[in-house]
């Protein structure tokens, strides 16, 4: 978690999480295959990441009311395969100018069954405070398929999907006999 801004490039790379021979975390024992903190300039390129113990790729970085005048922050994730997680496969939880390029983001409460939500991609704002949400997010071109409760969920103020494929057709045996599982979209407002 850089307290400065830093610029950090990922390539070409896989990381296994291997949740599937771990014990189910607990909130003692959280485990991300990427966790995005402190004061990000992140390019990921070709980078895999599945079967995490929580989420295979997580944003929590500083949002723009925490930085000072001249810093900006922002990640780049650019033909990327991200695969089954505890949790949900990709979750944006703070964060500004996150944009996503030709990337998989497949699953979401996969491993061990996984808790709520089970979505393939999660933006989830911790407050009611619009302040905190995630910011300027971008998928372009980008296949999101095979979740458990919903493939794309949240409660947002701005996500922008251009080209990408949106599959809800994967039924889980979880919910063979639960209508309308899995959802396409569940979205939501704090109001």
């Amino acid at each position: 978690e850089p307290a400065s801004v830093s610029e950090i490039t990922f390539m070409n790379f896989k990381i296994d999480g291997n949740a599937h021979v771990r014990t189910k975390p607990t909130s003692e024992w959280r485990s991300y295959n990427i966790h995005v903190c402190g004061k990000p300039q992140l390019r990921i390129f070709g980078v895999t990441s599945v079967n995490s113990p929580i989420d295979c790729f997580c944003t929590r970085y500083k949002r723009p009311f925490e930085l000072s005048e001249n810093e900006s922050v922002w990640v780049k994730v650019v033909n990327c395969h991200f695969e089954d997680a505890y949790r949900n496969t990709l979750s944006l939880v703070s964060g500004n100018s996150i944009s996503f390029v030709n990337c998989e983001i497949l699953g979401g409460g996969f491993v061990h069954g996984g808790t709520n939500p089970r979505y393939c991609l999660d933006i989830e704002p911790t407050s009611g405070d619009s302040r905190l949400h995630a910011r300027n997010i971008k998928f372009t071109n980008c296949t999101f398929a095979r979740a458990i409760n919903a493939v794309v969920g949240g409660t947002w103020g701005q996500a922008d999907f251009i080209g990408c494929t949106i599959d809800a057709s994967y039924k889980h045996p979880l919910n063979v006999s639960k209508v309308g599982y899995p959802w396409a979209f569940t979205l939501s407002s704090l109001g």
